[in-house]
């Protein structure tokens, strides 16, 4: 569930939002049923380049008061979206291995503590 989409320097057409939305559908599985779950997306086009258009699309993701950010520019939305979204999916996941790996660490030290080895 994409909260916000913003477009920068120019309007976004009823395409690329679907495009967006349909890219990005993949973040609704990492909110695991939590129901602070907040994204925003933001397309920006830049045409001082030399070589035709450049997209830039920043997501900002909060899941239970984590704030993950990503942003990609290329030269096309399509593109750029899949680069923010390997991005997005690949920082929630080492986040979560952190965590778990964290209270797993925690768990032995705790049973070390008591004896139970």
């Amino acid at each position: 569930m994409i909260t916000h989409i913003k477009g920068s320097h120019a309007d976004l057409s009823d395409i690329e939002r679907e495009l967006v939305e349909e890219r990005l559908v993949v973040l609704e599985s990492l909110q695991n049923g939590e129901e602070a779950y907040s994204c925003e997306v933001e397309v920006e086009r830049s045409a001082h380049h030399l070589n035709g258009d450049v997209v830039r699309v920043e997501v900002v993701l909060a899941l239970r008061g984590d704030v993950f950010r990503a942003v990609a520019t290329r030269d096309t939305l399509a593109n750029a979206l899949d680069e923010v979204r390997e991005e997005i999916t690949r920082m929630v996941r080492e986040h979560r291995d952190k965590k778990h790996t964290l209270f797993k660490r925690g768990a032995r030290k705790v049973r070390a503590l008591f004896g139970k080895e």
